[in-house]
């Protein structure tokens, strides 16, 4: 499912979905309609907010991201990954990606995550 479909189907506004995943409402009016692309942290997010009906293959990537498939698998070991504190030299060659694969944002976003209760990933 697109995150235009999702919005549509859900009645939410895009202000207050940019705001539930710490974004702004430009930016998701853009990538909502094909014309911005999203980081890793940001996928990550709206996957989450969504309850994974936004695939993050549903979601257009930066194009300095877009070297990377990223999958719910590896998403959830990095996850993990935080919960363990593992340095992300670890994390990413567990899932097989170059180190500046894993964005600061992710791991922060991650760590926001632990710490507001989402405990580790499913």
């Amino acid at each position: 499912m697109t995150l235009d479909e999702w919005l549509t189907q859900s009645g939410m506004s895009e202000a207050t979905f940019a705001k539930m995943v710490g974004s702004s409402q430009p930016t998701i009016n853009r990538i909502r309609h094909g014309k911005a692309r999203a980081d890793g942290c940001l996928i990550w997010a709206i996957h989450e907010l969504t309850n994974g009906a936004v695939g993050i293959r549903d979601i257009p990537l930066r194009k300095d991201d877009r070297r990377i498939n990223w999958t719910p698998e590896m998403l959830a070991r990095v996850s993990r990954g935080v919960d363990q504190e593992e340095p992300p030299s670890r994390m990413a060659e567990a899932i097989g990606v170059p180190r500046e694969a894993l964005s600061a944002g992710l791991i922060i976003l991650l760590r926001a995550e632990r710490v507001r209760g989402g405990g580790p990933a499913r």
